[in-house]
């Protein structure tokens, strides 16, 4: 195979080996290309391509050289951001260091023993933390668990919940209510009995709230609560504001809650009717906006001595006292009702604190992705350290004694050349990568906030230099439609894009929702313009292609599921592309063997009416896979019940079904522009040889002029009615879920017109978003858990406060800003290194030592055992 083709073979998702770029140049041009992917001379191991360029001008772009310097120089400087982070985080975890207070040892709380690191003593962390725009509380130094009806009920369910105590605790009963599904309008009916005890059954969960703010029933409640012989998970007292109001001075009043409290303590003591008891502390009084009746009451020096009194009695149980709530409704500013009532989202925020307190251990040990407060991660797994120990002889060692390639035949078989064991250590340090920083304790993770203002800061960061580093290619008269350095820009650009989406948490946002569906249907055209355009032109249907793209998109998603506890289809991207590769790889093959068997050609040339055949196969494969259910339950329960494999299948076939033309619509994409670029330099030509197909694109070349001024026109026109459509008109994802598949391919069809409309522009390209577009697959898998953290449902937080104590603002936002450079240039050069390293693994296991000799039976057999090896394993260890 050319090196260019085996180039090609390493990308699938680009155009492989698009014959309209690589036909119409000079073979010297081509020869300075291919020199220029080859790594530079004397042991460098980083790919001209592979070198970010910030600007087409200028001397530092000039000496390939100094960018290599500079690229160097920001992963080291990285690297010692990232070591310092681990070490201030690893020695607060220990407990020699607090960043409240620097440099002094502390005593932390119990916690068990759990995984490589303790987890952060879950108070502190719950405590530690802001308000955000969205009236949510976000902790500083881990993420918070969302929890919805389905994890509410889980922990909770067939047990009851007892609340007791005065309006502040009735408000904590609507909110847990409402976190179990319920709505404002289950509540009306209940608005007048403001002084009567409450109850209520919610998904097999019992609520009960006593009226009791004079803590004066406790004997009758609990004698009602153990009467009822259902086991109470959690038990919540709250009162205060009553003794202030009504007791008859603030003396008197201080005596008599200190009196009810005592009781209170005593007879929690004397029983243990609940798993868990927690006294709700008084919250602050807004005073400003106190009703007269109230304000000379409700003072806040008053409050600071009933908390005292609570703090003295219940000292030797510290878990006991809700001290999570006080702190962070301290910072609730301006969010009450009346001064004394807090609005129902902040309430809503204290349950979902509470939740967190109480179930995280219980319900989400060993299920990552959902939070990181509270918990801590299970014990890496032994199929892990297996993995790494493997990687270990096979990677580093192997490098390290070379001599066993020749001096062995029985171990050449098995042991790795010079460069595989350097791509097995690349491998495994990147995997090794994942389990630190998403599950261990060993860096920050914080929960994601939307803002409009961090959302256009962080995407003016890749475009501007995106731009910038625009420039023609030189030598190139006419890069060809959708040739490959536009096709690398195009990948780029949008994952960056992407990047973005998943940082801010730009799916709450439905006009940027819609914006990356685009983008993930445009990932998907270029798999069919691509994938079609090889395999019509070089009619190349062998196993040992199927096998390096198949392997080439899933190595790194199947080595992440084994290392990280998930499942293939979780990084979704690779799978997805596999199902549509093989459905256009089985249409296309079938067609060239009908070709070659009933019609006048034995070349595997499938003709006008074989290339509609095979793109039609896909659509009609596509729609039977994605609305016969017995089709893909059938299929998921084969991979379940041979292969040993837990898919989401409802998960799956709405992802797929999204994009369900996209392929066949690049697919059609690459059958006509390919026509016309056969028919150009022929028009008038047209009569012998020439079939249907040539005979309409000579008929579109002949009116060339107006086709194009018609297809600007209306390509301008669809993106201005888009734009306004996002800007203007409001809908919500199902409505832009239904009409995706088709206005995707509207939308992207527009945007190549534009994109090719002249040769000039053609031959534009941005040197940074290319060198991104390299890379691509390895950016979008290894986001998940190398730069956003929790399986992108948070974000690493290098140098935030947790690390220094300084805050979100200020120096504290320059510290952030800092770590998340640092993260990102690691994250881009760790995707770089993996793209190089997983080529070179491609070959090692699909051809390995068989070379030239490889054929149809060699690489099924070795498929074969790859195949057999895993499902053993996880009918074994799973």
């Amino acid at each position: 195979m050319a090196e260019g083709e085996r180039d090609v073979e390493m990308q699938p998702l680009a155009p492989p080996e698009d014959p309209a770029v690589n036909d119409d140049l000079p073979s010297a041009e081509i020869k300075k290309i291919d020199k220029a992917r080859k790594p530079p001379s004397g042991g460098g191991r980083i790919p001209a391509h592979g070198v970010p360029v910030f600007a087409s001008f200028g001397s530092l772009t000039v000496n390939p050289v100094r960018m290599h310097l500079v690229w160097a120089g920001l992963r080291l400087a990285s690297l010692a951001i990232l070591a310092v982070a681990l070490l201030l985080r690893i020695s607060d975890l220990s407990g020699v260091y607090n960043p409240s207070i620097p440099f002094k040892k502390f005593q932390r709380g119990n916690t068990s023993k759990a995984g490589l690191l303790d987890a952060p003593d879950c108070k502190k962390s719950l405590i530690s933390g802001h308000w955000t725009a969205k009236s949510t509380w976000s902790p500083h130094s881990c993420a918070l668990a969302v929890y919805n009806p389905a994890t509410t009920s889980e922990c909770l369910a067939n047990k009851k919940v007892v609340m007791v105590g005065d309006s502040s605790m009735r408000a904590i009963f609507y909110a847990l209510r409402r976190s179990l599904g319920q709505k404002q309008k289950d509540f009306d009916p209940e608005k007048d009995w403001k002084h009567n005890d409450l109850a209520a059954e919610v998904k097999k969960v019992h609520i009960k709230f006593f009226w009791d703010p004079w803590l004066n029933r406790t004997s009758e409640i609990f004698s009602a609560i153990n009467s009822e012989q259902m086991e109470v998970s959690l038990a919540m007292f709250s009162a205060g504001a009553w003794f202030m109001r009504y007791g008859e001075g603030d003396a008197n009043g201080i005596a008599r809650f200190a009196n009810a409290t005592s009781t209170l303590k005593s007879m929690i003591d004397a029983s243990e009717f609940a798993d868990r008891v927690m006294i709700r502390l008084i919250a602050p009084f807004d005073e400003g906006l106190l009703s007269a009746e109230r304000k000379p009451f409700l003072r806040n020096e008053l409050r600071h001595i009933y908390n005292k009194r609570l703090f003295e009695l219940y000292a030797s149980a510290g878990s006991t006292l809700d001290t999570v709530a006080l702190n962070v409704l301290t910072a609730a500013h301006g969010k009450t009702l009346d001064g004394l009532h807090f609005l129902p989202v902040v309430d809503d925020t204290e349950v979902n604190l509470l939740l967190n307190e109480v179930c995280n251990a219980k319900i989400l040990q060993g299920k990552p992705g959902k939070g990181t407060c509270c918990l801590n991660y299970p014990y890496i797994s032994f199929s892990t350290w297996l993995i790494f120990n493997l990687i270990l002889i096979f990677g580093p060692v192997a490098m390290l004694c070379p001599k066993f390639e020749t001096s062995n035949k029985i171990l050449l078989l098995i042991y790795p050349t010079f460069n595989t064991a350097y791509a097995i250590g690349i491998f495994g340090l990147t995997l090794f990568a994942c389990v630190l920083e998403d599950r261990t304790h060993a860096v920050v993770k914080v929960n994601k906030e939307f803002s409009t203002s961090s959302f256009v800061v962080f995407n003016l960061l890749w475009i501007l230099p995106g731009l910038w580093s625009m420039r023609q290619l030189s030598g190139e008269k006419d890069t060809g439609f959708l040739n490959r350095h536009q096709t690398d820009e195009w990948k780029g650009w949008m994952q960056f894009a992407i990047l973005v989406y998943h940082w801010t948490n730009g799916s709450k946002i439905v006009p940027i929702y819609s914006v990356i569906r685009m983008l993930v249907a445009a990932y998907l055209f270029m798999t069919g313009f691509g994938h079609f355009t090889y395999f019509y032109r070089k009619k190349d249907f062998s196993l040992l292609r199927v096998a390096r793209v198949i392997v080439r998109l899933n190595l790194l998603s199947v080595a992440l599921s084994y290392v990280m506890r998930t499942d293939t289809l979780f990084y979704y991207f690779g799978p997805m592309v596999t199902v549509w590769f093989l459905l256009l790889w089985g249409s296309m093959n079938l067609v060239s063997v009908a070709s070659n068997r009933f019609g006048n050609t034995s070349s595997g040339d499938v003709g006008a009416w074989g290339a509609l055949a095979g793109i039609v196969g896909v659509v009609v494969a596509a729609l039977v896979f994605i609305n016969v259910d017995a089709v893909h339950y059938g299929v998921f329960w084969i991979a379940s019940t041979v292969f040993g494999v837990r898919w989401d299948a409802r998960e799956a076939i709405f992802r797929f079904a999204l994009d369900r033309f996209a392929v066949a619509f690049g697919m059609f994409a690459a059958w006509i522009s390919g026509c016309i670029e056969t028919v150009a330099p022929n028009v008038g030509a047209v009569g012998t040889g020439f079939d249907w197909m040539m005979a309409i694109c000579s008929s579109i070349v002949n009116r060339w002029p107006i086709v194009k001024r018609t297809a600007l026109v209306i390509s301008c026109v669809v993106f201005g009615v888009y734009g306004i459509v996002l800007a203007f008109v409001p809908f919500t994802k199902a409505q832009n879920n239904a009409a995706h598949p088709y206005t995707s391919l509207i939308v992207i069809a527009a945007f190549i017109v534009l994109r090719n409309a002249t040769p000039q522009l053609r031959g534009i390209t941005s040197s940074y978003w290319k060198w991104i577009g390299g890379f691509s697959l390895e950016t979008f898998i290894l986001q998940y858990h190398v730069w956003l953290g929790v399986d992108t449902y948070g974000l690493i937080d290098l140098w935030g406060d947790a690390i220094f104590g300084k805050g979100i603002d200020g120096t504290g936002a320059v510290l952030r800003l800092c770590g998340f450079f640092a993260l990102t240039i690691l994250f881009l050069g760790l995707s770089e290194a993996v793209a190089e390293a997983s080529g070179t693994l491609v070959e090692t296991i699909v051809v390995g030592a068989l070379g030239k000799n490889a054929n149809w039976r060699s690489v099924g057999l070795r498929l074969a055992i790859w195949i057999a090896f895993l499902v053993a394993w996880n009918h074994a260890i799973y």
